[in-house]
């Protein structure tokens, strides 16, 4: 049975002579594609050229990304604040919530509707081993019960 074993190294007859009316690029493309050689295990040059090549046009963000930029800030960073104050409850790591969602602990600080809202939110999310709330000073904080 042919073929080439591990560690074998198998070497193409060479081309035929370029014509002299070729440009040093073609002869170089002509010349690589017949005198390169494999090795199991590794792919050809002329297999990482044609299928990796670096494209020289860089195009700008379109439409979809932008959206999906959009879609993420307002739609997810929300719906995430619940998941966030349940993870602070259950691993103690005080001031994330209040620090990621400074915005919505502002917002807190200013009306009493939206500090229900959000206590809401929060208590919803967390275990009934204690609460969300504002305190004295302003700080959204997990509040434990004994």
């Amino acid at each position: 049975m042919g073929g080439i074993r591990a560690g074998e190294h198998h070497v193409c007859t060479p081309a035929p002579a370029a014509p002299e009316s070729t440009t040093p690029a073609e002869q170089d493309k002509l010349a690589g594609h017949h005198l390169h050689f494999f090795r199991v295990g590794f792919f050809s040059r002329d297999f990482l050229a044609t299928k990796f090549q670096m494209t020289a046009s860089r195009k700008k963000p379109g439409v979809a990304f932008w959206a999906t930029v959009v879609a993420v800030v307002f739609v997810a960073y929300p719906f995430s604040f619940g998941p966030a104050c349940w993870i602070e409850s259950c691993v103690n790591c005080d001031g994330l919530v209040e620090s990621v969602y400074s915005p919505f602990v502002r917002a807190a600080r200013r009306s009493t509707k939206v500090n229900a809202a959000l206590t809401h939110c929060a208590n919803l999310c967390s275990p009934p081993t204690g609460y969300w709330d504002l305190d004295k000073y302003g700080r959204f904080s997990w509040w434990r019960l004994n």
